[in-house]
């Protein structure tokens, strides 16, 4: 029996209690039916979703300059400058977007190896290098420029700054004996250079500066 309000009395009604528990579960029944026809459809999306994307990776600690790329025609200038020649191994710290060696293996089909420590830069190389299919010519590293070791380098290409130019030194001086080294727009004080290219114009008006260094450094 169901007991139903009916203002201050109570009315019983025999075999309502029957008749409402059994038109309660037939309302799910619809919803019951989509979600065990829908499940295997749901399952498969989300499979084939796979899993949210991962945030961009943050560098083990800040860079040490603000990328600026280096102008194409001081790329091909400085090219010029080492005569690439075959057993060559070009090293570019912070190698930025990889351009720099891209231009040297395309032109020249000598080895290079990038280092960034900034995981976007390094992207952006690792793209640039498969794009223009040479990963068998060129690795990019995700390191710190001061920990790498560069004693099989031949050539090396730095646009950083005076500062780090020296703290490279150490490195430097493992590099094999008539080893080159391109500095572009920065000296490293109290070193010689073997030659200092200026003047060449560039499309936007600047005036770049080009310092070659050989191996083993000559002091001033």
């Amino acid at each position: 029996m169901v007991e139903l309000a009916t203002g201050g009395a109570a009315t019983y009604i025999p075999g309502a209690m029957k008749k409402h528990r059994t038109k309660v579960p037939w309302l799910f029944l619809p919803a019951a039916l989509f979600l065990l026809l829908a499940a295997p459809f749901l399952i498969a999306q989300s499979e084939k979703a796979g899993p949210p994307p991962a945030e961009p990776k943050k560098p083990t600690r800040a860079p040490d300059v603000v990328f600026g790329a280096t102008p194409d025609e001081a790329i091909e200038q400085i090219l010029r400058m080492a005569q690439l020649k075959p057993g060559d191994v070009v090293y570019d710290l912070g190698c930025g977007d990889g351009r720099i060696l891209v231009t040297a293996a395309k032109k020249y089909g000598v080895k290079g190896v990038g280092v960034d420590i900034d995981p976007l830069r390094v992207k952006e190389s690792i793209e640039n290098v498969r794009t223009n299919k040479l990963d068998h010519l060129i690795t990019i590293k995700e390191a710190d420029m001061f920990t790498v070791d560069i004693s099989q380098a031949t050539v090396l290409i730095l646009y950083l700054g005076p500062h780090m130019n020296l703290k490279l030194l150490p490195q430097i001086n493992q590099m094999k004996p008539g080893s080159r080294v391109f500095s572009f727009d920065f000296d490293t004080p109290g070193v010689k250079p073997t030659e200092v290219l200026r003047g060449t114009r560039l499309d936007n008006g600047h005036e770049f500066t080009i310092y070659q260094y050989a191996v083993p450094l000559t002091r001033r």
